[in-house]
């Protein structure tokens, strides 16, 4: 399990992954014994090592740098995957605004996949406040 966070604001760019600096929960790290997940720090890559069921959950406050819709995405292998949509209405610069997703994917055997969080925002970037969280938990 991990819950990964980024203690810091940040600027993200259209088609690019937000960011994650720490962890307030990581174990079954693939340096450990059974282990099943990747995460450097400062990443947005998250790889799932082992086969099986995995629910990921994101959750941050975003603004629009230029008003305007919000499209964020949950992804593996840079593909979006469905039911991991996030879009706002953006309608001011700079104000904030929740969005979250709750999803289950699978994981096939003798495999790995990467999963990221996806700025699609078509034009503008998007700042992400203080405390994005992503938390991936295997649970079959």
């Amino acid at each position: 399990m991990i819950n990964a966070i980024n203690n810091v604001q940040q600027t993200v760019l259209p088609g690019a992954n937000i960011l994650f600096n720490g962890s307030n929960v990581r174990t079954r790290s693939c340096s450990s014994c059974c282990g099943w997940l990747n995460h450097n720090i400062n990443s947005g890559l998250f790889e799932i090592t082992k086969s099986g069921i995995y629910e990921i959950t994101f959750s941050a406050n975003v603004a629009p740098t230029v008003a305007g819709p919000i499209t964020l995405n949950i992804t593996n292998g840079g593909e979006n995957i469905i039911g991991g949509e996030m879009q706002t209405p953006g309608t001011t610069a700079d104000v904030f605004e929740n969005v979250s997703a709750t999803i289950l994917v699978e994981v096939p055997c003798n495999c790995c996949d990467t999963f990221t969080i996806k700025n699609n925002t078509p034009t503008n970037p998007i700042t992400v406040d203080i405390g994005p969280s992503i938390v991936i938990t295997k649970v079959a």
